[in-house]
């Protein structure tokens, strides 16, 4: 008599800031706040950190010590608080964004109210104390400078620039984007095929058929 709807976060780093720049973000919301420039490098910031963050998940152990349910209610509620605070700011004519409040309330409050590890707590705060600074608002910013691929914040003002940007990223991540040496890819992917190879065996039939074969 019910129906329950489950959703489960598209694969890869690509996958999900497209998705995330096809329903949450759109051309009004990076027109919401003044200065444009810095508003649309704090939203992308903000949502390449949360789409990393989903997909650490995917290494298990070597991603995090526990499997939290990271969802985009935090991602909202994240752009929610860095929205008002940049339109205080700009509204009372303060040029310096309080970085440490906006890491404190993404780290530690929105994100960090479900995590329960101390490392992974410690972990999640080297990533807003990396990728949410004042840098993020310099031309040619990257945001690992270990990996191939050049992570970099789109410089543009219309939205399907950001669309354009995303669909030119790699489609297989390198785990040097979120800070894991290749053995954790390895791990990961030896996982999977267990995990694949696994399922398939569960699902085969547990009794012999006719005689006739």
């Amino acid at each position: 008599m019910a129906v329950k709807n489950s959703f489960v976060p598209p694969k890869g780093l690509k996958n999900g800031l497209s998705r995330t720049f096809n329903t949450q973000i759109n051309a009004d919301f990076l027109e919401k706040v003044e200065p444009l420039d810095k508003w649309k490098s704090v939203v992308f910031a903000v949502c390449f950190m949360h789409s990393i963050v989903l997909e650490r998940r995917k290494f298990g152990p070597l991603g995090f010590t526990v499997p939290y349910e990271f969802n985009y209610g935090d991602l909202e509620s994240s752009l929610l608080f860095v929205e008002k605070h940049m339109n205080y700011n700009f509204t009372h004519g303060i040029q310096q964004n309080d970085w440490l409040a906006i890491q404190y309330i993404t780290c530690e409050i929105q994100y960090g109210g479900r995590i329960t590890d101390n490392m992974d707590r410690q972990m999640f705060n080297t990533y807003g104390e990396i990728w949410l600074n004042e840098k993020i608002l310099e031309k040619d910013y990257n945001f690992n400078d270990k990996t191939d691929y050049k992570y970099c914040i789109p410089v543009s003002n219309e939205h399907s620039k950001f669309l354009e940007f995303v669909e030119k990223m790699p489609g297989q991540d390198s785990p040097a984007i979120f800070g894991l040496n290749a053995s954790a890819d390895l791990t990961f992917r030896l996982n999977e095929s267990t995990a694949l190879i696994s399922t398939l065996i569960d699902v085969q039939p547990k009794e012999a058929g006719g005689a006739a074969g």
